[in-house]
């Protein structure tokens, strides 16, 4: 079973802050089509790697893992000070639920 950091890692930490959590916390459903109609930069990903990135952003909602995904972009030195940021204020709206 991959670990956390395996699911961050396919999924990415940026499409993570900037497509999957934002949509995801908005609707548990949403599919590939509506994903790669609305981001360019996710419709640059092949189909395969979208519906890869999509069920593993999935899986950290569904097993409770989402503050630990933040938490792993917050730390992660490889991340750029802008999603640290985005990563920290979604954390921050997380433990305010």
């Amino acid at each position: 079973m991959k670990t956390l950091k395996d699911r961050m890692n396919d999924v990415g930490c940026e499409t993570f802050i900037n497509v999957i959590y934002p949509e995801l916390k908005r609707d548990i459903n949403v599919d590939v089509q509506y994903l790669s109609a609305k981001y360019k930069t996710y419709a640059g990903y092949t189909l395969k790697s979208q519906k890869s990135r999509l069920s593993k952003g999935k899986s950290i909602f569904r097993n409770g893992e989402v503050c630990d995904a933040l938490m792993f972009i917050i730390n992660s030195s490889k991340v750029s000070s802008e999603l640290k940021y985005k990563a920290k204020m979604y954390l921050e709206q997380e433990q305010s639920i």
